[in-house]
């Protein structure tokens, strides 16, 4: 009938600059990573840009999502109730993340801002080291962080190819979303753990 939605909002991830750990800032200009998860994510892209045609489309690039549950959180709160959270490999790989609440108001301003178009980082503006991370959460539920971190050679053994996503990891600007509009509720991982520990 000749019928066709009006935006494509799609999520995707920061894997499509790579799993790597650099002090570069990546911005939605910066060109995917020629890794697996770079061309994987560069590959979704494409397909999902096949509707531009005919809609307005908008990516969503994320980073890890805080949630109260499910993701990565649940279990590192319950590894630092236990005193055994650790930094993972070096622990100076950036961690980029999200609050899910915000990840939400984020697909909602996609849908009613008729301006946007193209690929955002969806990514909180404060990033830490992944070690500085793992010591907040401890602190949130009051333990201390295990001082030994886990080799990154234990985890190649445990996970393959994949530990790189967890051993490796760099900053994105979210400064594209700020300017169509978007303000985060947790721009601070402080703020965003108080809200999802303590609720």
């Amino acid at each position: 009938m000749g019928l066709h939605p009006k935006s494509f909002i799609s999520a995707s991830g920061v894997g499509y600059y790579g799993a790597v750990t650099t002090d570069k800032v990546f911005s939605e200009s910066d060109p995917n990573a020629q890794d697996v998860i770079g061309r994987l994510t560069r590959t979704w892209e494409d397909a999902v840009d096949e509707w531009t045609g005919i809609a307005r489309v908008v990516k969503l690039r994320t980073p890890m999502v805080l949630a109260r549950e499910g993701g990565g959180l649940p279990q590192f709160m319950r590894l630092a109730k236990w005193c055994i959270l650790a930094p993972l490999g070096s622990g100076k790989q950036w961690m980029p993340w999200v609050h899910m609440d915000d990840l939400v108001q984020q697909y909602i301003h996609a849908m009613v801002n008729s301006t946007m178009s193209g690929a955002y980082n969806a990514c909180a503006g404060e990033q830490l080291h992944q070690r500085d991370a793992m010591r907040a959460v401890a602190k949130e539920v009051h333990r201390p962080l295990f001082p030994i971190a886990v080799p990154a050679f234990a985890l190649r053994s445990a996970m393959g190819e994949r530990s790189v996503l967890l051993t490796e990891g760099s900053r994105a600007s979210n400064q594209r979303l700020l300017d169509a509009g978007f303000k985060f509720e947790y721009d601070g991982l402080a703020s965003a753990l108080t809200d999802l520990v303590r609720s």
